[in-house]
């Protein structure tokens, strides 16, 4: 069963032991050794047959049960610090199943739970009585659907609810229901999951903004199924598009996801500030000149990593770009997964319809 053991130094860490390697921990360098209630086994039975309930919907049809295994407990006791990204790939593709419906994730962002490891921890969903809880949030003016451990907590930023076909994409999932218990089913093909950056809009100045701490089921791994962030709105607009102050910003976080140093180099700062000043734009221009009044003058780039006061001006920015980033995700990125799903039904009828032929 778990373990919460507090270590002589004051850390502490999770564990799973038998009743008799807990009585040998016990007499360690350990100050104290506490059960965590035993969790509910997750049984089967108690929601249904899975192969069932996927069959008996249209978009079930996506997936092949045997694809599919139970997420043991020891998965959701994993350190954020050793094992995040692994935890966001085997997370990609996963099912949430509750009494009312199964939730397919298409992208999943991991966060920690101590600000040592994650300057963008949260202690939203922390379990008091199991090892995990997934439940929905209202935070940041939208309804959040989260998978929470002592450790670390998902945030489903992008999703299908097979049992309606409702798609979600961004932070704001408007299908999910609260459930007192949850079956999360892990792919066996996790491994060809890809890992991405999170859709984050602060704390710029710290190099674990730029971690990729989340990742993407692999049939939807392309820029236009994946939810908008500050990082991609770039990709959105046509070069010979008019110039506008969301334009400008989108393009000073692409120039920022591109660089390896995390930068913005002076001349491009430069360059977007010479664009005429459209009502739209006053507020973009005021931010891009004090960027470029950060630069010392013998320099070419403006440095992001320790530069707390350029990093809170581009969190002014990236606000900026809220409503157009959940307009895109609501508009474009819905539709584009509609239209993968659509394809992927198609083809599967297809071939069950040629198969039956043959017979």
């Amino acid at each position: 069963m778990p373990y919460k053991a507090t270590h002589e130094n004051g850390t502490t860490s999770l564990a799973l032991l038998t009743p008799k390697a807990a009585k040998r921990a016990a007499s360690s360098p350990i100050n104290d050794l506490k059960p965590i209630k035993q969790p509910k086994i997750q049984v089967y039975a108690e929601f249904g047959d899975l192969e069932s309930l996927l069959s008996s919907n249209r978009c079930g049809e996506l997936l092949v049960i045997k694809d599919y295994m139970l997420l043991e407990v020891s998965f959701f006791l994993q350190s954020f610090r050793e094992f995040k990204y692994n935890i966001a790939r085997n997370l990609a593709g996963a099912l949430i199943q509750t009494e009312p419906q199964i939730i397919l994730i298409l992208k999943v962002e991991i966060y920690g739970r101590d600000p040592a490891d994650d300057p963008h921890s949260t202690s939203l969903a922390k379990p008091i009585l199991d090892v995990k809880e997934v439940t929905t949030v209202n935070h940041d003016n939208v309804v959040k659907l989260i998978i929470g451990t002592l450790q670390w907590n998902a945030l489903i930023t992008g999703s299908i609810e097979l049992t309606s076909g409702t798609i979600c994409a961004g932070a704001n999932n408007f299908s999910a229901r609260r459930s007192p218990q949850a079956i999360i089913w892990g792919r066996n093909d996790w491994e060809h999951n890809q890992l991405s950056l999170r859709q984050l809009k602060s704390k710029f100045h710290r190099k674990e903004t730029y971690e990729s701490c989340a990742a993407i089921f692999y049939p939807f791994n392309n820029w236009e199924c994946t939810p908008v962030k500050v990082f991609s709105l770039w990709s959105y607009y046509s070069a010979k598009s008019a110039q506008t102050g969301t334009k400008a910003a989108a393009e000073i976080f692409n120039e920022i996801s591109r660089s390896r140093s995390r930068s913005i180099k002076k001349k491009k700062l430069e360059e977007l500030l010479r664009y005429e000043k459209s009502s739209d734009a006053l507020k973009t221009q005021e931010i891009i000149g004090d960027l470029l009044h950060l630069i010392p003058k013998d320099e070419k780039k403006l440095k992001l990593i320790g530069n707390f006061k350029a990093s809170n001006l581009l969190m002014k920015l990236a606000n900026t770009l809220c409503d157009t980033i959940r307009s895109n995700n609501l508009g474009k990125v819905v539709s584009n997964i509609q239209d993968i799903v659509e394809k992927t039904l198609d083809k599967k009828s297809t071939i069950k319809k040629e198969a039956c032929g043959a017979k």
